[in-house]
């Protein structure tokens, strides 16, 4: 499977995987891909560090979807997994929105309301889990509305302008998802 777009009512997501994100950066130039997705220059270099280092190992990969509204569509975030253990059909799973003015609108609740069940259905995901910094109380309130467990803490588990952050670790199998 390399890209899919799932729709929701307010917000169209186009899922990359390793492979097509790989293609992506063979075919296009630096600006053709910024225009085609319409990423700023970080996010652009994000993505190229990732074709560098390899989103594909032995039985790790990596899925994205792009976020854009319907309305306008105007690129406001992303949603994916990463250390994707394919063999143990397990995942972390990230999101984000590039922008406070999209905040508190549900738009990343919307988009998980499309993804997970994709996640647990297409990708044949059985554990998916959520690092999540102990003071992003939004965060932590849009996993514990997919019905995510709190695991416990891991203790200085990221380096984020060279110091080391704690995480709360949240977990959801497949069989606890609940979508609205």
């Amino acid at each position: 499977m390399d890209s899919i777009t799932l729709s929701t009512s307010r917000l169209e997501l186009i899922g990359m995987s390793a492979g097509f994100i790989n293609q992506e950066f063979e075919n296009y130039s630096k600006e053709q891909l910024i225009e085609k997705y319409m990423w700023n220059e970080d996010e652009y270099n994000r993505f190229h560090h990732i074709v560098i280092e390899g989103s594909h190992m032995y039985r790790m990969s990596m899925y994205a979807f792009h976020l854009y509204t319907k309305e306008n569509k105007r690129h406001i975030g992303e949603c994916g997994l990463h250390t994707w253990n394919t063999k143990h059909h397990r995942s972390e799973i990230y999101y984000m929105l590039k922008s406070d003015e999209d905040k508190q609108k549900g738009y990343m609740s919307e988009a998980l309301n499309a993804i997970l069940p994709f996640t647990f259905e297409t990708l044949n995901m059985h554990r998916i889990q959520a690092l999540i910094e102990p003071k992003n109380i939004a965060s932590i309130t849009l996993a514990e509305k997919f019905n995510f467990q709190k695991e416990g803490m891991l203790r200085q588990d990221y380096l984020v302008d060279e110091v080391y952050e704690d995480s709360v670790c949240y977990s959801l199998l497949k069989h606890e998802l609940k979508t609205y």
